[in-house]
Order: structure tokens, then sequence, then C-alpha cells
């Protein structure tokens, strides 16, 4: 997936993952799309991208993975999370529960 334009407008990762886009295609440095999207707080589009089945357990080679956002984003805006992370982790909640019962 073209990260560039993905980040730049959100609105393009649909039309690219319904082109075939490898949504769980590591980034430069190893990160995937899901977790860079979170760590931008691009909330619709790492939503979009859980509906879409990416992976959830991928871990940078830093150790970096969808897991480790609750802890950081605590730690970083004085206890609070920042608004649209409730939707994504309760995306991520439903996926798992799904997972489960497959």
């Amino acid at each position: 997936m073209n990260s560039v334009k993905a980040d730049a407008q959100p609105e393009l990762v649909r039309p690219l993952v319904e082109a075939g886009a490898d949504i769980d295609q590591p980034l430069p440095g190893g990160k995937s799309m899901l977790v860079r999207f979170i760590s931008m707080h691009q909330w619709d589009s790492a939503r979009y991208l859980i509906q879409q089945d990416a992976k959830l357990d991928t871990t940078n080679p830093d150790g970096l993975s969808v897991d480790s956002y609750p802890e950081e984003f605590k730690d970083s805006v004085h206890g609070k999370q920042p608004e649209g992370w409730d939707r994504v982790r309760a995306a991520i909640e439903t996926r798992r529960e799904q997972e489960r019962h497959r």
C-alpha cells in the first residue's frame, strides 16, 4: 500500500485495498500499515483495515504492535486516551472475539 498517499489522504485507503493492496505488507522499518495508522491517529483508516482482516498480532522490529498503544497513550497524554482510540479498540476486541469463535 502506498503509505505516503494513504497517510496524507485516508479516503484513499478503501480504493487501494479494493484494488488488491496487501494491507499486511510491512512498511520500511517493519511497521504495519495498521500500526502506522493508529500511531498517526488515523482512526477511520485503522478501523477499516481491522474490518478488512489486517493482522492484529504483527510486531515491528522494535516490538511495537496494536497492543502497545493503550499504555503508550496513557503515558503520553496524562492518562487520557486520544479521541477515536475507543472505536479502534472496540473494533480490535470485536475482531478478536470473532477469531475466537472461528
